[in-house]
Parts: structure tokens; C-alpha cells; sequence
């Protein structure tokens, strides 16, 4: 569970640095939310920069407006020649039907194409000029969708921006609180980690420790064969066996101050990691605080989303509005180019007639009246040809104008296209980092927060099972309690030459062979080269014989 707390320290801290590189760019590329923000502000550039070439045409209608008004004084104009053609033919019939017939078949040909010129005027009046007057209504209407159209898209797209900014505010927030709460788990993941391996270093120790009281133990167990050698006397024997007292009674001695000290390192790094957890929820880490953070997390992701499918959204509105406004220009090109068409016919035919007319006259002779209605036909041909020249000029004009205007619209909606084109492929792709960046970061959130939850469990397991065993405890402090009296007993059993004698023996020397470790060793060379001791009571050879050696 020791390691195991190592490794969920290592997690919390890799899972505060995805958290907090929410948003965030990496070194030399942008991060995906910059790349969302960045795509969004330039469709709304450019849906802005669209809207404002739209609403330029305004202009042009109003420009329309006056003309169409020119047009309808022409057509009123113009239908008020039609009476008079048409009573200048009847007067022709009338006066002709007196002449000879030779010449009275010319004057009906002349009558008969006045007639037809009427109808030809009638019709056009009553038909063309009233398709005319329709799409001028659908032109009107037009005008008024594309004030709508303006002003709605201004407003859409005014609303978009806002969303926009709110969004990247909110973004700049959430990576500044991530920064900052990252340091701060850092930090606290840095603390578990070290405070883990302070544990795990105690725990180990103990191991250490343990290995040493075996080495204790095993040069305990050399007494036997320093007792029942046969090559050595009794009072050899006792002052050997001093030596082996004193030092391992030192080295028990060290065992017992550094378990206590690894016992402390263990219980009070248990409890500071305990500390540190709790800790960690006044660092916005907590639960709540954690689930906070998905659904702000959530709530970005969404009005990146969404915001982008206005975005082009408000696209296809720009292009719906140059749609509509593109279909009634063309019924109205036609319908001007209809009439424009018709009326060059009809100046040409009147003026025909009215040469023809001045010629029968002519060919008729005086005092008939003939010639009167003649000159009538010509005064009448010059207000028809001036009439439909002045409606011809201003629906020419308008045409032009029109022309310019479906251009326009025509590089507003090859321009849309392109974009549309450029930016469909990072459209889409930026749509599924988003959601990708959402889950990931939700999935480091969920993480981590398991990973606290854990945490906490396991170190207070730690704190259970972390304890130093008082049966090891006990156990060393008989065992140095029991070497201390056989080192005391054996020092009134023996002198201070032969105990320095002792120390310089073999056997005693090769003492320091088993000890592995460096601070063994140090104890051992320590107690080798002491000066020695002056022995209380006096041993004498007859103290030695009576001595019987354990």
C-alpha cells in the first residue's frame, strides 16, 4: 500500500496537468480552443464584411426608386397617346372615304397600321407594364426583406461576438484558475510524494534494522564456540566474551534509537500525508469543486460549439438574403428588358406612320383635311417617341443598376462559397477536438477524483499498518538487558589487560567480518580501539576457576 501511494501521488499530479492544460496552448501550436475562437471571429468578419456589402445595396434600391418613379410618369405619359391614335385613325377612315379608291386603299393601309399600333400600345400597356408594375412591387418588398435581412444579421451577428468574447473571458478564467490550482497540486503532489517516500524509507530502514539484530544475534551465538574451545583458558574465554558483550550491546543499543527514529519518520509523514489530502479540497480540489469544473469545462465546450454553427449558420443567411435578392433583380431584368424591347417597336412604328401619313396626304391634295391629320400624326409620333425614349433611358438605367447589383451579389456569393470551401474541413475537425478535449479533460477530472478518494484510504491504512510492532521493540530491549548484565558480570570476572588482550585476539577481530554495513563496522573499530577500563573487583585466577561460562 506504501508503493501504491506513491504511484497514486504521481497519478494526482498527471492528472492536475491535463486539468490545467485545459486550453492551453502548447509550445509553437495553438490549442484547439484558439483555433475554434480564431475560425469563429474570422466567419463573423467575414459575415460582417458580407452584411455590409448587403446593406450597401439599399442604396441602389433607393436609387431604383426614383427611376421607377420616371417610368411611371412615362407609362402615364405614354397611355395618354392612345386616345388620339386612336381617333386620328378614325378620322382617317373618314376623311379618306371620299377619295378615289386608288388612293383611298393607300389610307387604308395607313389606318390599319394605326390600328394595329394601337393595340400594340394597349397591349403592352395593359401587360408588360402591369408584369412590370408586379415585379416592382417584389423589387419593393425585396427592399424591404433586405432591411430586415440587414438588420436581423446585424443583430445575430452583434449577439455571436458577445457569445464569443463572453466565452473567451470565460476560457481566460478557467486557464488561469487551472494554472494556478496546478501549482498548488503540484506542490501538494510533490509534499505526498516526498512524505510517501519518507515512509518508504522508514519501512526500509526497519529492514536494515532487522538485518542488524540478526547480525547481533549471530555473533551472539559465536559465545558457544569462544566458550567451548579448547585452545583457550577460562579467563581468556570471560574477557572475549566481554568483548562480544560490549559491542553488541552497543550495536543493540544503536538498533533501538534508530528504530524509534523510523518509527517517528513513519508516523509523522503518515500524518502529514493525511493533512495534505485533507488540504487539497481548500485548493478547489474538492468533489464539488472538481464536478464545478466539468460542467464550466462543459459550458465552453457547448458555446464554442454552438457559437461556431452560428457562425456559418449566419453564412447561409447572408447567402439566403443575396438569394432572394438576386431572383427578384432577375424577374425584374426581364420584365424591364420586355419593355424596353417593345417600346423601340413602337417608335419605330410611329414614326413610320407618320411619314406614311404625311406622304398619303401629300399624294391627296389640298383641302381635304387630310393634311391636318397628318401633321397631327407627326406631333403625336414626337410626344410617343419622347415618351418611350424617356421610359427606355431610365429602364436602361435601371438595368445597368441591376447589372451592378447581381454582380455584386455574385462576388458576395462566390466569396461565401470559397469560404465555405476553406474552412468546411476545419470546421468539422475543430468540432471533434472539442468534444475530444471536453472528454479528456472530464475523464481527468472523474480520475481525480478517484484518485483523492484513494488516497485517502490508503493512507489512513498506512497509519494502520504503518506502526512499528512493539513485539520488535520489546524484543531489543531485553536483548540489550541481557547483554549489559553478561557484560557486567563478565567485566568483575576478568582485568583490563586481558580484556585488551581479548580485543586484539583473532577471534575477536574476526568479529567484524559479519557486520555489512558501515555503522556496524564503526561501532566494532570503536570499541577495538578503546582504552580500556579499570575493573572494580579485582579477579583472581580462583575467581575464574569457580566461574562456570553460561
Amino acid at each position: 500500500m506504501f508503493r501504491e501511494q506513491v504511484l497514486l501521488s504521481d497519478s494526482l499530479l498527471e492528472q492536475g496537468t491535463r486539468i490545467s492544460n485545459f486550453g492551453k496552448s502548447s509550445e509553437g501550436n495553438k490549442s484547439v480552443f484558439q483555433q475554434a475562437i480564431e475560425l469563429i471571429n474570422s466567419t463573423l468578419e467575414f459575415v460582417q464584411d458580407s452584411s455590409e456589402k448587403t446593406a450597401g445595396l439599399l442604396e441602389a434600391f433607393e436609387q431604383y426608386q426614383q427611376k421607377t418613379a420616371t417610368v411611371k410618369r412615362g407609362e402615364n405619359q405614354l397611355s395618354q397617346t392612345l386616345i388620339p391614335l386612336q381617333i386620328i385613325e378614325r378620322l382617317f377612315r373618314i376623311e379618306s372615304s371620299t377619295l378615289p379608291v386608288e388612293i383611298q386603299s393607300a389610307f387604308d393601309s395607313l389606318t390599319e397600321e394605326i390600328s394595329n399600333l394601337h393595340n400594340q400600345m394597349r397591349l403592352s400597356l395593359s401587360e408588360q407594364f402591369e408584369e412590370l408594375a408586379r415585379t416592382e412591387r417584389q423589387t419593393i418588398e425585396t427592399k424591404s426583406f433586405l432591411e430586415q435581412h440587414s438588420k436581423s444579421l446585424s443583430e445575430n451577428i452583434s449577439a455571436a461576438a458577445q457569445n464569443t468574447q463572453q466565452t473567451i473571458l470565460n476560457l481566460e478564467k478557467l486557464i488561469e484558475e487551472g494554472t494556478h490550482r496546478a501549482s498548488l497540486l503540484e506542490q501538494s503532489a510533490k509534499e505526498l510524494s516526498y512524505e510517501t517516500n519518507q515512509v518508504m524509507v522508514g519501512l526500509q530502514f526497519q529492514d536494515v534494522l532487522r538485518q542488524k539484530t540478526d547480525h547481533v544475534n549471530e555473533a551472539i551465538s559465536r559465545l558457544s564456540s569462544i566458550i567451548e574451545s579448547p585452545t583457550t583458558t577460562k579467563r581468556e574465554k570471560i574477557s572475549q566474551v566481554y568483548c562480544i558483550c560490549e559491542i553488541e550491546d552497543l550495536q543493540v543499543n544503536a538498533i533501538e534509537e534508530d528504530l524509534k527514529e523510523a518509527s517517528r519518520t513513519i508516523s509523522s509523514s503518515i500524518s502529514t500525508i493525511l493533512e495534505r489530502l485533507h488540504n487539497i479540497d481548500t485548493i478547489n480540489l474538492s468533489d464539488a469543486a472538481l464536478k464545478n469544473l466539468t460542467r464550466s469545462n462543459r459550458e465552453i465546450v457547448d458555446t464554442l460549439l454552438e457559437t461556431l454553427e452560428l457562425a456559418f449558420e449566419l453564412v447561409d443567411q447572408a447567402v439566403n438574403g443575396i438569394a432572394v435578392i438576386h431572383k427578384a433583380i432577375s424577374k425584374f431584368e426581364g420584365a424591364a428588358s420586355d419593355v424596353s424591347t417593345t417600346l423601340r417597336g413602337i417608335a419605330i412604328d410611329i414614326r413610320l406612320i407618320a411619314l406614311n401619313a404625311q406622304i398619303q396626304a401629300a399624294q391627296a391634295g389640298t383641302g381635304t383635311g387630310l393634311e391636318v391629320l397628318s401633321e397631327e400624326t407627326c406631333k403625336l409620333s414626337e410626344s410617343s417617341e419622347k415618351y418611350t425614349q424617356s421610359i427606355g433611358d431610365e429602364l436602361s438605367e435601371l438595368i445597368a443598376l441591376f447589372s451592378e447589383i447581381e454582380k455584386q451579389c455574385g462576388t458576395i456569393q462566390q466569396r461565401t462559397e470559397e469560404h465555405f470551401s476553406s474552412t468546411r474541413s476545419d470546421r468539422e475537425t475543430l468540432k471533434g477536438k472539442l468534444l475530444q478535449s471536453h472528454n479528456e479533460t472530464s475523464d481527468a477530472l472523474n480520475e481525480m477524483v478517484n484518485v483523492l478518494e484513494l488516497s485517502r484510504k490508503n493512507a489512513v491504512e498506512m497509519r494502520s499498518h504503518g506502526q512499528v510492532s512493539d513485539v520488535p521493540k520489546t524484543s531489543i530491549h531485553e536483548l540489550s538487558e541481557t547483554l549489559t548484565l553478561a557484560r557486567e558480570f563478565a567485566k568483575k570476572k576478568t582485568t583490563p589487560s586481558e580484556i585488551e588482550r581479548a580485543r586484539n585476539s583473532q577471534e575477536i577481530r574476526a568479529l567484524q567480518s559479519q557486520y555489512t554495513m558501515a555503522s556496524e563496522r564503526s561501532i566494532h573499530t570503536s570499541v577495538l580501539s578503546g582504552s580500556g577500563f579499570e575493573s572494580e573487583n579485582a579477579a583472581t585466577e580462583a575467581d575464574f576457576e569457580e566461574v562456570e561460562l553460561f
